[in-house]
């Protein structure tokens, strides 16, 4: 989402070498891997539907190492904060559109467009990603589809946000753990592109973290970042 004539990819979106066969980009790695610690720490039948082998193993390599109990405690607890965030402006709206880009394998979206039954629920991510994710839950038999739930593949480094939405406008755009990789221009960048996208009086609902929170988060997580990218 940074300049669509410059840029190629976003950072996550550039293919690599993957050694722990969880994708074929940064992107889907990291997802992957959230997946697994997401269904190790909060099992559900979302979760564990979400989350693949390979992911779960490398989640519980990186819980066997990982010596603090805070960034796994972040992990768990940063998906229901955004989520709740959320809810109020939602609540008094007769059919809301709420948009989740680089949803990865997070559970939010099925369970928002369950808890908003009259809500459009849209989830963006890398169509690697958004086609595993697919075809996850719609093999899973502990799941029912709900109807107002749908997904886009695109690599929003190439696609401006608006562009993907065909122009709808939405009243809330969710952004989980993507802020982190950017720069805070690059983030400028990106907020200005989500207002275009947004309602009168919607929100950008991001975890922007602040730089001694990074440089701890760095720290207790090298493991993991040198996996994801």
């Amino acid at each position: 989402m940074t300049d669509q004539s410059n840029a190629e990819h976003y950072p996550t979106a550039a293919p690599s070498h993957d050694s722990l066969m969880l994708g074929r980009t940064s992107g889907q790695r990291g997802a992957e891997i959230l997946a697994g610690l997401r269904a190790e720490l909060l099992p559900s039948p979302e979760t564990n539907a979400l989350a693949k082998f390979s992911g779960r193993l490398t989640a519980r390599l990186v819980m066997t190492i990982e010596k603090s109990q805070a960034a796994l405690n972040y992990v768990a607890v940063r998906p229901s904060s955004l989520t709740g965030l959320a809810r109020p402006f939602l609540q008094d709206k007769s059919a809301p559109v709420i948009v989740d880009i680089a949803c990865g394998f997070s559970p939010r979206g099925m369970l928002l467009a369950r808890e908003f039954p009259n809500a459009s629920i849209i989830e963006i991510d890398l169509p690697d990603v958004v086609k595993d994710k697919r075809e996850r839950l719609t093999r899973s038999r502990d799941i029912k589809m709900p109807p107002n739930i749908r997904w886009i593949g695109a690599d929003l480094g190439k696609r401006a946000l608006n562009d993907v939405l065909e122009n709808h406008l939405a009243d809330v755009v969710i952004a989980e753990g993507l802020t982190a990789y950017f720069t805070p221009e690059d983030n400028t960048l990106i907020a200005e592109q989500v207002r275009a996208s947004l309602q009168d009086g919607g929100a950008y609902i991001a975890d922007f973290p602040q730089r001694e929170g990074m440089e701890n988060a760095q720290k207790a997580t090298r493991f993991f970042s040198r996996q994801a990218g």
